[in-house]
């Protein structure tokens, strides 16, 4: 979120500027870092949120009266893979056009391209491509965060009500660790994972895409 800030001071949802501000941002020293460090955060959130949601199938921690949980936390999955391909259609290459491309298609098949001004045609025009990305700027910084932000409440929330899940071939001891010792687990484990992406933003060099 924090270098998300930093990014937005410095970023335009212009479809003629976009790429070109990216790829200066990534060859501007200082602001490599900052944009690196979103871009490898990026995925690890969209890789863990994976592996958690992989960990309480298999586990069965989504049973036990532990169905509403699991249902938000399928939501917090899908918001998080939304943010990760908003935020990728920003660089406006050819990996981020892709995104309203589909779009596009999709809104083809069901006749609606026209109505909603999103042909091929709209997409590969500055003029009218740029409101789009606007959207697109609109849904990753302001929509879906405040979304995310509502259900990560809602579901630490209920984790603290409902405590954490066990794996189903274990039983319950009866003991209940204080909330306060995840939350410090959490910080521990994520200021480790923080540190390794920050050496990571610091000597993987990354170009930006094609045009």
């Amino acid at each position: 979120i924090f270098t998300g800030m930093l990014l937005a001071l410095v970023y335009a949802p212009d479809a003629s500027r976009a790429y070109t501000i990216t790829a200066d941002l990534l060859h501007t020293a200082g602001w490599s870092i900052i944009l690196n460090y979103h871009y490898w955060n990026a995925f690890l959130i969209f890789g863990l949120v994976m592996i958690h949601m992989l960990r309480v199938f298999i586990s069965g921690g989504y049973l036990r009266g532990k169905q509403g949980l699991w249902l938000i936390g399928v939501g917090l999955a899908g918001l998080t893979f939304l943010v990760s391909l908003t935020g990728e259609s920003l660089h406006w290459d050819e990996v981020g056009f892709a995104v309203p491309w589909h779009v596009s298609e999709a809104l083809q098949a069901f006749g609606l391209a026209g109505f909603f001004h999103y042909t091929f045609a709209d997409l590969r025009n500055v003029t009218t491509a740029t409101p789009k990305l606007g959207q697109l700027y609109g849904v990753h910084i302001a929509i879906v965060p405040i979304l995310l932000f509502l259900l990560i409440i809602w579901h630490y929330y209920l984790i603290r009500l409902k405590g954490i899940s066990l794996p189903f071939w274990l039983r319950a001891s009866g003991r209940k660790a204080a909330f306060s010792e995840h939350v410090r687990g959490w910080l521990i484990y994520g200021g480790i994972i923080m540190v390794v992406i920050l050496l990571l933003a610091i000597f993987v060099p990354r170009e930006a895409g094609i045009i």
